[in-house]
């Protein structure tokens, strides 16, 4: 149901499927799947919002590659909106440049069909975040694209999506926060019934947005030599700090263990306290993205394996993600240093994921048998997958926060390749977005005091002093993220091992400094 009150059904269909008639078609698939009368159902092009009355109008549409069609009748309005992906047509694949290819070999290079999946169905996914998914799609070279159950829409590309390609990546496809990702650490804190109280006096000690000086630069030199990554320009500045956007450090509690051995296995006990980090490599990255991303236009340039240009992104991508892990471990021992000496030193590091990243990903591929059982595995393809907001499922335990106000939980993904490889190896890296930041911001403004967001509904501290972003970062922006487990667990993509309540959460202490 849309947000309009209208119903929607999605099918992908190829080009190759559609039958000598293909209007009706279409309209028959039309009133067998929404029960309606024949003489009722109208299809539309979407971006004429011209009526499409026969074949030949069908066509012209499907070149475009949307329509419409809708169903009117009884005060109600349904709708089937279908997409169509690998068609032969140069007129939409010219928009995209492959560096170290020419034009012609974009051109003439086979077009196979693109599996696209959503894996939304107790959370609400915006149809902005669709329309990004599917154009992706019609990209050269991609091969599948998965949403997650968080998908929602981003700068260009939807975020919370898994996306594979092959021989070819897209650098926008990981965004500028290279590497970004979530650490989780078991503090030597203990856990008891005080915690809400003590709470308070950590957020009062907490203060990671202090000027940056010489001394801050040295110990950045230190940390990033002792971890044998490579020191940057802006290791002075930025190593260390969060930064805005939905960025955090928070501290956590065990609200319930679920799976018991597995929570042996990775140490989480209830009398212990955590600290997670989600962080990234803060301007690191956005130079790098700067780099190799066209600015001000719709235009993105694809990097061919094997060429300089792939070499030169792939050498920084790789340190950009050594260097925001290193990021947040030193936010850990800056976060832990403010409570008390010797904290960082005793803390465990349980898991370490990135969730803005690429990595050459072998798939299966499916040959198709009398039934599903039939189908056969037995060979791979090297595909680069994206991930733009999508956590790792082929790695281990898993940490998905929820909103500011909600429950973390620790999953364990399926140890099935087929079934990890029907989600994009991949899994939501959190609640995702329900409002839009200015949406989030312009709702609250004026009608919610700033002060009553610093206390969330669990009686978790929140230390956010730019009213903007806490305004931006409400509860309220955010889908539930009880959904998005949900959709897991029905699909059988991961099972829950613990949920983590809140206790502090620290995101920015001053808006002079970011």
């Amino acid at each position: 149901s849309n947000h309009d009150g209208r119903k929607r059904v999605v099918f992908v269909i190829m080009n190759d499927e559609l039958l000598s008639s293909p209007h009706a078609t279409l309209k028959k698939a039309a009133v067998d799947k929404l029960r309606a009368n024949k003489n009722k159902v109208k299809m539309y092009d979407l971006d004429t919002s011209r009526e499409i009355a026969n074949d030949d109008d069908l066509i012209i549409s499907l070149k475009v590659k949307m329509l419409q069609v809708v169903v009117c009748g009884k005060g109600e309005e349904l709708a089937i909106q279908w997409k169509t992906y690998g068609s032969s047509s140069s007129s939409s694949r010219n928009k995209t440049s492959i560096e170290g290819m020419s034009e012609k070999e974009q051109l003439d290079s086979p077009q196979e069909k693109v599996f696209v999946r959503y894996m939304h169905n107790h959370s609400q996914v915006d149809e902005e975040a669709i329309t990004q998914v599917e154009t992706t799609a019609e990209l050269p070279f991609m091969r599948c694209c998965i949403g997650m159950p968080d998908l929602h829409p981003g700068r260009g590309s939807a975020v919370g999506c898994a996306y594979a390609s092959e021989g070819v990546i897209y650098p926008h496809l990981v965004g500028s926060d290279i590497g970004c990702g979530m650490t989780l650490y078991q503090t030597p804190l203990r856990s008891n019934k005080r915690n809400s109280k003590r709470s308070k006096n950590w957020a009062e000690q907490l203060n990671l947005d202090t000027p940056r000086t010489q001394k801050d630069g040295e110990v950045a030199r230190i940390w990033l030599k002792e971890r044998n990554i490579q020191p940057t320009d802006f290791d002075q500045r930025t190593l260390g700090t969060i930064g805005g956007g939905n960025h955090f450090a928070e501290l956590q509690q065990v609200e319930s263990i679920i799976d018991e051995e597995a929570c042996a296995k990775m140490g989480i006990k209830e009398d212990h306290m955590y600290l997670l980090i989600h962080s990234g490599s803060r301007a690191l990255g956005y130079s790098v993205f700067e780099q190799h991303v066209e600015k001000a236009t719709k235009e993105t340039n694809g990097l061919k394996e094997g060429t300089e240009l792939f070499r030169d992104y792939m050498t920084k991508h790789d340190h950009c993600c050594d260097w925001a892990k290193a990021n947040r471990e030193l936010i850990a021992k800056r976060f832990l240093d403010c409570l008390g000496a010797n904290l960082y030193e005793e803390s465990n590091q349980v898991l370490n994921i990135w969730h803005n990243a690429v990595v050459k990903r072998s798939f299966l591929q499916e040959h198709n048998g009398n039934n599903e059982d039939e189908r056969r595995t037995d060979t791979t393809k090297d595909y680069y997958l994206h991930r733009k907001g999508a956590a790792p499922a082929d790695v281990g335990y898993c940490v998905i926060p929820g909103s500011r106000g909600d429950f973390s939980y620790i999953v364990n993904p399926t140890p099935s390749r087929i079934q990890q490889q029907r989600s994009g190896y991949s899994l939501p890296h959190g609640a995702g977005r329900k409002l839009r930041r200015d949406q989030a911001r312009n709702r609250a403004k004026g009608v919610i005091d700033p002060s009553r967001l610093a206390t969330t509904s669990l009686g978790s501290c929140v230390v956010c002093e730019d009213s903007n972003l806490l305004y931006e970062e409400a509860p309220q922006a955010y889908k539930e993220i009880e959904g998005i487990i949900q959709d897991l667990t029905d699909t059988g993509t991961a099972s829950v091992v613990a949920i983590m309540r809140p206790v502090l959460t620290y995101k920015m202490r001053s808006t002079v400094y970011r």
